[in-house]
């Protein structure tokens, strides 16, 4: 009997057959991040020092102190990464205290995959922006506000085909050549939002901006040299926000400001020395919200009343209509504005910063119905107005002589006027009487909705107040109100349980009412410590459980197994926690617990497939309109936000011991991806009986070859 080669057949394909599956069940699952990534990242960390700008409103945070060595960099604080590729393409470094020069070689421009790159609020001591930033070629937006750079803007920044978003604005020291600025209008096509504030554009030509991209809907321009940009814009057809403040305009007559995009909302000319009579059909551009011309004393005449319900927002617009003011006192002025400024302590009332509100927006405007003087007088909130006097007839109804209580009240409200406004970080551009009809109708208000909240007896057949979330609270209610109507209505203390410490702000309440239990306060500051995903976190054995607790911050580890109380997500949960997210921001003092759940459920809920696995152990109930993948609302929620005392410290200390225990991954990985099965025991045991008789049969023809 002759030796075939065939004969060997069987065995050698089953021989590569158990070589494969031995190389696949030998290797762990790849790292989500390359280590040369991570490499380039550690080395960008070093070559920066840690030192805040000495900017009081200015909320800094030095996120790469997160960055470790031997960790997964997808997981360190403003990077994000491509889920299926693990390469990093998005670096938020905004307001991290970085400090130093930005050299051309720096290992950042190693990172050629990134797509959002932002460097804003810190301090490159005066880098130039190096040309090395033309080579993201997949950069869609690029963020360098307030950065200290200085020199020529490089012409390699029109090489960024893909670019959305360009902020260059506040570096004072840099400059924009005529062919920079011509290469950058002509290449970057896909171009939305334009910023070059304080960017000194003194050579270039005008009419260079009739270049930039057709699709334009944001431009701000700010003090450059004394020429006219203005008729250059005119040809955006789609702008919407456009800002020349201290853009010279004495040239320009104001009537033709109506010639400028019918889709602009906002139109910001501050300074720019406008002269002549103001032009009252500018209110014809239909989508105008916010008109800014305060610093134009040469422009003379007010507004039309009949046209003031077309805009929302207007600051110091004209001059009087007896002409130009004078520049007279300017000092004395600066001192009496010192003079005037209240206490940044005594301030509980804030408007939401830019950098929040730029995750979502919508999330900090009210829409149907809002308390207080910050959004007094906006047209889609006129509706509720009738609802807060029917409300306020209700209270007062209740009380001995409701004249007299009216007038009590009112000279109560006259008489804190002045601790009423320094109660808010801003200005209220109102007078006594109008501030004090505000704070009456809608103080009397909330006090009635309470009321007919804790006594349900009380509230009218079908009121739409209580079946509805609807209200995102601006309103500050001194304690003297409080106890005022307290002492003259016929309730018992019951009623006013809720009262028994002063709230600086209706939100402040509404915090209070999600605080933890008092045993299970922290009274002790914790740094931020991050969480792996859930199904990592599931990957390795570590189980998850919907917990029954009252509150929603009772969050326990114990026996390998992570209990969490059940999130309801509805379509008001973004609006709700976003602004209690920000009252703890903005508010010293205030435990940062909402900020400290959700910062650590934004890292477990890192994308769809940690989102389903939460739904499906009934800790997440999904019922938002819209949103289908729950990760986006809990990644979104803390962007922008700084911890200084993070609730889950210790909880996730543990976590992560527990995680990175080797034989825990080893055997988790080897579970969950080989034997999730009885068939796969099976097919082991199936494979080595094939092997054996193969190996046989391979024995005896060996022999029967020899022999032969």
């Amino acid at each position: 009997m002759g030796f075939s080669p065939l004969s060997l057949y069987p065995s050698l394909s089953f021989i590569l057959f158990l070589f494969h599956f031995h190389s696949t069940l030998s290797s762990s699952p790849p790292p989500l991040c390359a280590h040369h990534q991570s490499l380039s990242l550690l080395q960008f960390k070093q070559s920066f020092s840690i030192q805040a700008i000495p900017w009081e409103i200015l909320i800094q945070y030095p996120k790469t102190e997160s960055w470790k060595e031997g960790t997964d960099c997808c997981f360190w604080d403003g990077v994000t990464c491509d889920l299926q590729t693990g390469l990093v393409t998005g670096l938020d470094l905004s307001s991290s205290m970085l400090h130093g020069t930005l050299h051309s070689n720096n290992s950042l421009f190693s990172l050629h995959h990134l797509r959002k790159l932002d460097l804003s609020f810190n301090n490159f001591t005066t880098s130039h922006i190096s040309s090395r930033f033309g080579q993201f070629s997949n950069l869609t937006h690029l963020i360098l506000t307030f950065s200290s750079f200085e020199g020529q803007v490089p012409s390699e920044i029109s090489h960024l085909s893909k670019l959305v978003s360009l902020d260059l604005s506040w570096n004072s020291y840099s400059s924009l050549e005529p062919i920079s600025f011509d290469k950058i209008a002509r290449n970057l096509t896909k171009l939305r939002e334009l910023d070059l504030s304080f960017v000194d554009m003194s050579l270039v030509v005008p009419d260079s901006l009739m270049n930039l991209s057709s699709s334009l809907s944001s431009l701000r321009l700010k003090d450059p040299e004394p020429i006219s940009f203005y008729k250059s814009v005119q040809n955006l057809t789609m702008l919407r926000e456009l800002a020349l403040d201290s853009v010279n305009m004495s040239l320009v007559a104001p009537n033709s400001l109506t010639n400028l995009s019918s889709s602009l909302s906002s139109l910001s000319l501050r300074g720019c020395g406008l002269q002549g009579k103001f032009p009252g059909n500018i209110f014809l551009l239909p989508n105008l919200e916010a008109l800014y011309l305060s610093d134009n004393e040469g422009l003379t005449g007010s507004f039309p009343s009949s046209n003031l319900s077309n805009v929302d927002s207007m600051v110091n617009p004209v001059a009087a209509d007896d002409g130009p003011s004078q520049r007279h006192g300017w000092l004395e002025g600066i001192a009496i504005q010192i003079d005037n400024l209240s206490p940044v302590s005594n301030w509980s009332i804030w408007k939401v910063p830019h950098s929040l509100r730029a995750v979502n927006d919508d999330a900090y405007n009210p829409r149907i119905i809002s308390i207080g003087p910050l959004r007094r007088g906006e047209r889609m909130l006129q509706s509720m107005e009738i609802h807060k006097l029917y409300y306020m007839r209700s209270l007062l109804q209740r009380t001995p002589d409701s004249k007299e209580t009216l007038e009590s009240a009112a000279k109560a409200i006259e008489k804190f006027e002045e601790k009423i406004r320094a109660c808010y970080a801003e200005p209220i551009h109102m007078g006594p009487s109008e501030l004090a009809e505000t704070l009456l109708v809608d103080g009397c208000f909330v006090l009635e909705l309470f009321i007919r909240y804790s006594k349900a007896d009380l509230r009218v057949q079908d009121d739409p107040l209580f079946y509805s979330s609807w209200m995102i609270f601006t309103l500050h209610l001194p304690e003297l109100a409080l106890g005022f109507f307290k002492s003259i209505l016929y309730l018992n203390n019951e009623n006013f349980r809720i009262l028994r410490r002063p709230y600086p702000h209706l939100l402040d309440l509404i915090h209070n009412c999600y605080l933890p239990a008092a045993t299970a306060v922290r009274n002790n500051t914790r740094e931020w410590v991050s969480a792996q995903p859930a199904t990592s976190l599931d990957a390795a054995g570590i189980k998850f459980r919907k917990r029954t607790a009252r509150n929603l911050f009772d969050l326990k580890f114990r026996h390998g197994v992570l209990e969490i109380p059940p999130l309801l997500i509805h379509d008001s949960t973004v609006s709700l926690f976003q602004n209690l997210i920000a009252y703890e921001q903005l508010s010293r003092g205030t435990p940062q617990y909402i900020t400290s759940y959700f910062a650590l459920m934004s890292r477990i809920v890192y994308d769809r497939r940690d989102a389903e696995l939460l739904e499906s152990k009934g800790i997440i109930e999904n019922e938002m309109s819209g949103w289908k993948d729950v990760s986006v609302l809990f990644n979104d929620m803390c962007k922008q936000v700084v911890i200084q005392d993070f609730y889950y410290a210790e909880l996730c200390q543990n976590l992560n011991s527990n995680f990175w225990t080797q034989w825990v991954i080893n055997k988790a990985t080897l579970i969950k991806t080989y034997f999730k099965s009885p068939w796969a025991y099976v097919s082991i045991m199936a494979g080595f009986a094939l092997l054996s008789l193969t190996a046989i049969q391979t024995i005896y023809a060996v022999l029967s070859y020899s022999r032969t």
